[in-house]
């Protein structure tokens, strides 16, 4: 709603209140305010067993005039004043330094909470340090600027709450079983580089990375790793084209790699992915860039690959040839992925597909003679001529599955006739009975509720999406 007393997530769906509500976040409240529920659920203070901080404040000041907003100051604006506000979850006694521009205070703290406030001065951010026994704990940038121009009255808050921790699942050092490192955030809190971290988690199973740059040694120490992700990550290791394959050290289930090795395009030099793709691997997500660097020959295992190869194809001889070879696959997702006749025939080896998302021209060699349970679908919103699945190809494909067909998704039949679309879909409920989950884009609102009567036949059913309109992207 319009008021600034949200605490959560900021949504799409606005009141018209996108003018002081977008980019002011206020999920630091509902943060702080499970410290007070859990009191008020247990009639007990829980203990505080982490430093915690919670910054606020408001943009420009209550007497500031707005240089071009149409509309008046709000009524009771000068309820406000001119205040930062700063509340510490404290695990001890100690010094909390808050810096704004060229002001600062110190004040000491005691275990608990602790509320605080300074005067707003202009400046771009808030540094809270808390310092205790001489050492510093912890020191938090907060995103809050303030200032005396404002083009438009905003009397809302923005808030924010630190110090961001990398996330941990687990009770101590010895269990923890998963970690995200965000190195944007541990750089801007001037935590301890992530991979002193690491070495206190030796168990850790599932690692994610992002904006980190990795040298392999960093890694070969997680024995039990066997789930990793890496997202905007980049190798700092380098090794000759001609040089020998490494061993696998690493025992991974499964690998994404995302926007990830970037920089070793057009080089001579080769990553080492053979530390970490062995025949245990059996879940792939790669993108244009990793594909050509992955050590195919290891990936005897796979169940489940993930391309998403953005651009199209440059190689389809290179990326067919990989595709032939990995035939346990049983969980196929291509996305950029549109191969000519000659190179799409040679994937009817890939004979134990069960889920496959794909473009309309690659369903024909990827569905007919093999157990597929699960078609999905991407949508293009081209010229209107061009918009529209073939539905008769869909059709013919999916009807030569060797197991019933259970989910079909997402099937566009934009550009089409109505009446048309309307005989398609008769056609596919008397087809496919067995049906548990749909997935429908149609032209305009009246066909969403013209399709409703149809689809109700399939009693299998549990799941129904039918869009008036295609979106920009598949949605995974």
């Amino acid at each position: 709603y319009g008021e600034s007393t949200y605490i959560g997530p900021i949504g799409k769906d606005q009141p018209g209140s996108e003018a002081w509500v977008n980019g002011f976040d206020h999920r630091a409240f509902l943060e702080m305010t499970g410290y007070y529920a859990s009191a008020f659920k247990s009639g007990s203070w829980p203990s505080i067993t982490s430093d915690k901080i919670f910054i606020y404040g408001r943009p420009h000041g209550v007497n500031d005039q707005a240089s071009s907003d149409p509309l008046p100051r709000p009524d009771r604006s000068d309820w406000v004043t001119d205040k930062l506000w700063i509340v510490l979850f404290s695990t001890g006694s100690g010094s909390l330094t808050v810096t704004q521009g060229s002001s600062s205070s110190t004040t000491q703290v005691k275990a608990g909470v602790n509320k605080i406030s300074m005067p707003l001065g202009v400046a771009s951010s808030v540094t809270a340090v808390l310092t205790r026994y001489g050492e510093q704990v912890f020191e938090f940038t907060a995103p809050i600027s303030f200032g005396h121009s404002p083009k438009t009255f905003n009397f809302n808050m923005n808030a924010a709450a630190g110090p961001l921790r990398i996330s941990v699942h687990g009770k101590s050092s010895s269990n923890v079983t998963q970690v995200h490192v965000n190195h944007k955030l541990t750089a801007l809190m001037k935590l301890p580089p992530w991979v002193r971290v690491l070495e206190l988690l030796t168990n850790v199973r599932r690692l994610h990375l992002t904006n980190v740059d990795i040298h392999v040694e960093d890694l070969l120490g997680l024995t039990e790793l066997r789930h990793l992700k890496l997202q905007n990550c980049k190798f700092r290791d380098r090794f000759p084209a001609d040089g020998p394959p490494y061993p696998p050290r690493l025992h991974l289930q499964s690998l994404q790699l995302l926007n990830t090795l970037s920089d070793f395009v057009g080089s001579e030099d080769r990553v080492l992915l053979d530390f970490f793709v062995s025949p245990a691997l059996t879940h792939l997500m790669v993108d244009k860039v990793t594909f050509m660097l992955v050590p195919w020959t290891s990936c005897t295992a796979l169940h489940e690959l993930v391309l998403t190869m953005s651009g199209g194809l440059t190689e389809p001889e290179e990326m067919i040839t990989v595709l032939e070879s990995c035939i346990s696959l049983k969980v196929l997702y291509l996305e950029g992925v549109c191969l000519q006749k000659e190179h799409a025939v040679r994937l009817r080896r890939l004979d134990r597909l069960q889920t496959v998302t794909c473009d309309e021209e690659m369903v024909e060699y990827l569905v007919p003679g093999r157990p597929v349970e699960h078609l999905r679908l991407h949508c293009d919103n081209g010229p209107f001529e061009r918009r529209g699945h073939n539905w008769n190809t869909i059709l013919d494909a999916a009807r030569n599955s060797m197991l019933p067909i259970k989910t079909l998704a997402m099937i566009d039949f934009q550009g089409y006739d109505p009446q048309y679309t309307l005989q398609a879909l008769d056609q596919l409920v008397e087809t496919f009975g067995t049906l548990e989950e749909l997935g429908l884009f149609v032209e305009e609102e009246q066909d969403v509720i013209d399709a409703i009567p149809l689809v109700a036949r399939l009693e299998s059913l549990r799941k129904i999406r039918i869009d008036p309109d295609s979106p920009n992207t598949f949605e995974r």
